[in-house]
């Protein structure tokens, strides 16, 4: 037993060790020659900043050059050393942040060639991303620490300690401005033909003396073909701000063709440069699907929802019971969390109201005519304002609305609920059907339809197949409302009395 307790004391001595040893092997950057702080302004957006190192045995000069437009970094110059390295090694360099922590290591090696007996000599032509020498989002200065190494064997500051190599201290290398997505909502499924507003919370940084060039947007690509879909563009100052630097961003999103996409929230500058990588690194898959299809969809789920919420008293486990009135709203919740990110939250919301009323403690009649009143309300605001073609006036709705509050009447006076509901059927026919109507003749003829044009009616097959394209997403939205609707009156019997 002790022979046990003593492995496990040194095994666990082994691990805790293992986990303390220092993961950069490297020695600690040599102080730096020289910090950079002042750069002159050359050509469109470039700062530059010269630099010269004369050593014992190495003596380096040449020029960084940062393109604030391309968000790159060149490195130009010579490198001449009289160390007595052995063949084949290798100029590198290697980046640190202020805080002394590695960024990057194996950047391209820079060939040493000879110049005399005891020389080698390196030429710097070397560009750089900030992504390349790992700089983060906080990162502002940098500390090019120069080395070599054996390919393969060993890097000369490791194996020689007392070795000379410089370093150099640049400030304000990174981007003068960055972004970060902290946080975004996309929902994988979106309506098609409508605007989808997901929101993202950003790190916007500008450390520029002049507003932010970069417009904010978000990226869309087929995920067939990588075709570009071009969105609205939005200022980054025109953002919500938050605490510190971050903004919530509300970029619109509307595609007009079903398929699969990849996006993401993007920042653009001069309209086409975009900062990060191509898609699909970095980019969300979603799917577009019709509008109608979408709508129905969360119907679906609405009416399970309400389905399972009143058979809870079918279980007669507490802990059970509790579940699943949490999963329910963690559900309703997220759900409501997707509609608010496109423009049919309206009718998502009245979706919502409809089996609400048909379970209240009201008596049926005023159910069942509170909701045909409100669906024939809904569809003179839905073609009224929000998609049809007609421009109906303020006054007009609500003269609408007042005729229908007459025409739903006998709802109110007929007791049998399948009588009723036979009226509320027919009645709904009806209003869509002349809704139907109006915007098909408005789409056609760009005007209204009216009495006369009964004597046309004979006519109707001729146009069938221009009718039939002229069917789109609004009208089969149309059927989903209503079939929801009647639902919602079908079941009022089953509500609280």
């Amino acid at each position: 037993m002790a022979i046990l307790r003593i492995t496990a004391f040194v095994a666990f001595c082994i691990l805790m060790a293992s986990c303390g040893r220092k993961t950069d092997p490297h020695r600690v950057p040599t102080p730096p020659f020289e910090t950079i702080s002042d750069y002159e302004r050359s050509g469109d957006l470039i700062d530059r900043a010269e630099f010269a190192y004369v050593g014992k045995q190495v003596e380096l000069v040449g020029v960084i050059e940062i393109d604030r437009k391309t968000d790159t970094i060149s490195l130009k110059g010579e490198y001449i050393t009289r160390q007595a390295l052995r063949e084949g090694a290798q100029l590198a360099i290697q980046i640190y942040n202020e805080n002394g922590k590695m960024l990057a290591r194996d950047l391209p090696r820079i060939p040493l060639e000879k110049d005399g007996q005891e020389t080698l000599v390196a030429s710097l032509n070397e560009t750089f991303g900030p992504s390349n020498w790992g700089l983060g989002f906080e990162d502002d200065d940098v500390l090019i620490q120069f080395n070599y190494i054996q390919e393969g064997e060993f890097w000369y500051d490791i194996e020689y300690p007392d070795i000379e190599l410089p370093s150099i201290v640049a400030q304000n290398i990174n981007s003068l401005e960055r972004f970060d997505v902290r946080w975004e909502l996309i929902p994988r499924i979106m309506p098609r033909g409508v605007v989808n507003y997901p929101p993202a919370v950003i790190d916007a940084k500008n450390r520029g003396t002049t507003p932010f060039h970069y417009l904010t947007a978000v990226e869309s690509f087929t995920a067939t073909d990588l075709e570009r879909i071009e969105q609205l563009r939005n200022q980054i100052e025109s953002g919500c701000s938050l605490v510190s630097d971050k903004k919530l961003m509300m970029n619109s999103l509307k595609v007009d063709r079903t398929g699969s996409y990849f996006v993401r929230n993007g920042f653009v500058w001069d309209g086409v440069r975009w900062d990060g990588s191509a898609p699909p690194e970095g980019y969300k898959r979603i799917w577009i699907v019709p509008s109608w299809v979408y709508l129905a969809g969360i119907a679906t789920i609405l009416a399970t929802l309400f389905l399972v919420w009143n058979r809870l008293g079918n279980v007669r486990s507490l802990p059970a019971r509790s579940g699943i009135k949490v999963a329910i709203f963690l559900g309703a919740l997220s759900l409501a969390l997707i509609a608010t990110t496109n423009g049919m939250i309206g009718l998502f919301t009245m979706l919502l109201e409809a089996p609400v009323i048909a379970y209240r403690r009201w008596p049926i009649k005023i159910r069942r005519y509170v909701l045909a009143v409100g669906l024939f309300s809904l569809l003179e605001i839905y073609w009224g304002g929000l998609f049809a073609n007609s421009e109906n006036t303020i006054g007009a709705i609500l003269i609408s609305v007042a005729l229908y509050c007459l025409a739903a009447l006998p709802l109110l006076y007929i007791r049998k609920h399948l009588y009723s509901f036979a009226i509320f059927v027919l009645l709904t026919i009806i209003v869509s059907t002349n809704y139907a109507i109006q915007d098909l003749y408005y789409t056609f003829f760009n005007d209204y339809a009216s009495v006369r044009m009964l004597g046309y009616v004979y006519q109707v097959p001729q146009i069938a197949d221009s009718i039939v394209e002229l069917l789109g997403d609004d009208h089969w939205i149309m059927v989903v409302i209503a079939a929801w609707y009647g639902v919602c009156v079908w079941v009022c019997p089953m509500g609280k009395k």
